[in-house]
């Protein structure tokens, strides 16, 4: 009785629980657990998508500041060394895909190790104008320039390397209507030929995990990309269970606004070369001018000395009918009057080779004024030609060093 007494007086707080409510104690914390077990993942896979994000950026402003320098981009680094593969700046040939080269651009953030990266090379041994390998430092711009007589224009290497040239390569890469080449580097949506598009550079980071579980960090065509397929995923593909890279493509067009290629080849390629054409043209024209001017003078000289002639020739007539006049006046003087017709006619030969002489020399006179006033124009126009020439020669210097220069 007293141990049912004591059994029936023991307060409830001391009771266990019961098994419903360790079921629902369970289950809050597995889902806490779980929360926080996604919250960790996320915020990881976030950080490692930021510290590629900012990886990326280094090594794309490290490009940068490497193609103004060198003119051209680097090649990929094909040993894992971190240094790009070639000797004395020439990248082998067909090395398209590789590691980047982080020493050789000076980018010494841990994360851009393990980065892939690809550069498009599209080679023309033939022409050197139309070599697109970004790779390469070689003398590709072709101003336009005015020479030889009789004055012809054409575009000519000029022998040296700077910006223009790799300026001059991504423009005849980004222009419009260009074949797409699956041998060259590119960037699309796998298996859909209609997404691809050329690309002047790639660089490609792994994602926390390896996503799509082919043993290798990288995911989709990021792994599979190679010097004989250089095609990486589109920079727009979004995370997924399958996929957690980071890709960055830099388009011929950005590179160019980055190095400030429209402003250079607008200048140096079109402003320039109007103004040395034009000066080249004017040299040509004014040297023409005088030509035609001596040739007037010339003439002139011509009609000063036909208008001589014409003046003696009238002055021998005039001379001649003179001397016929006289001839018949002795004659009618002789024939007491009766040949005295005969005078009339001489005196009117003297009277027609008079009025000849007085116009020839009129004539001679014109002649005589028109051929000073051409000397005149010709030699005033000497000073003239002394500048076209001096002109054209400066502006024609000028813009050659504009060239070699680069900007």
């Amino acid at each position: 009785m007293k141990q049912f007494l004591l059994r029936a007086v023991r307060p409830q707080s001391q009771r266990g629980y019961s098994l419903v409510e360790m079921g629902v104690a369970l289950a809050i914390l597995g889902l806490l657990v779980s929360a926080a077990v996604a919250y960790w993942a996320y915020s990881t896979r976030h950080t490692v998508a930021q510290a590629a994000r900012d990886a990326s950026l280094d090594a794309r402003a490290a490009l940068m500041v490497f193609a103004q320098a060198r003119y051209r981009l680097p090649c990929p680094d094909a040993d894992g060394d971190g240094v790009e593969d070639g000797t004395g700046g020439v990248c082998p040939a067909g090395t398209q895909v590789g590691g980047f080269p982080w020493k050789t651009v000076g980018v010494f953030n841990p994360a851009v190790r393990g980065m892939r990266y690809g550069v498009y090379r599209l080679a023309n041994a033939g022409d050197h104008r139309l070599d697109v390998d970004l790779t390469r430092d070689m003398d590709r711009f072709p101003p336009l320039v005015a020479q030889g007589a009789p004055l012809a224009a054409d575009e000519i290497l000029l022998g040296r390397n700077n910006l223009l040239d790799i300026c001059r390569s991504l423009d005849l890469a980004s222009r419009p209507g260009r074949t797409v080449d699956t041998t060259q580097l590119s960037v699309w949506r796998t298996g859909e030929a209609a997404s691809r598009r050329h690309v002047a550079y790639v660089l490609a980071s792994g994602g926390l995990l390896d996503a799509d579980g082919d043993g290798q960090r990288l995911d989709g065509a990021n792994t599979s990309a190679s010097n004989a397929s250089p095609a990486f995923e589109l920079p727009t593909r979004a995370a997924s269970e399958a996929y957690d890279d980071t890709v960055v493509a830099g388009t011929f067009e950005d590179l160019m606004s980055e190095l400030g290629c429209p402003q250079g080849l607008s200048a140096i390629g079109h402003t320039h070369a109007n103004a040395a054409l034009s000066a080249a043209m004017m040299r040509q024209g004014i040297n023409d001018y005088r030509r035609q001017l001596k040739l007037l003078a010339d003439a002139a000289g011509a009609g000063v000395a036909a208008a001589t002639a014409k003046v003696l020739m009238s002055g021998a007539g005039l001379s001649n009918a003179i001397a016929t006049t006289l001839d018949h006046t002795s004659v009618a003087l002789l024939s007491t009057g009766a040949a005295s017709g005969i005078i009339a006619a001489g005196v009117a030969a003297v009277i027609a080779n008079t009025a000849a002489t007085v116009t020839a020399a009129g004539v001679l006179a014109t002649a005589i004024a028109f051929k000073v006033e051409a000397d005149e124009r010709y030699n005033n126009v000497a000073p003239l030609v002394t500048l076209g020439n001096s002109l054209d020669t400066s502006v024609g210097d000028n813009f050659r060093q504009a060239d070699l220069d680069g900007f």
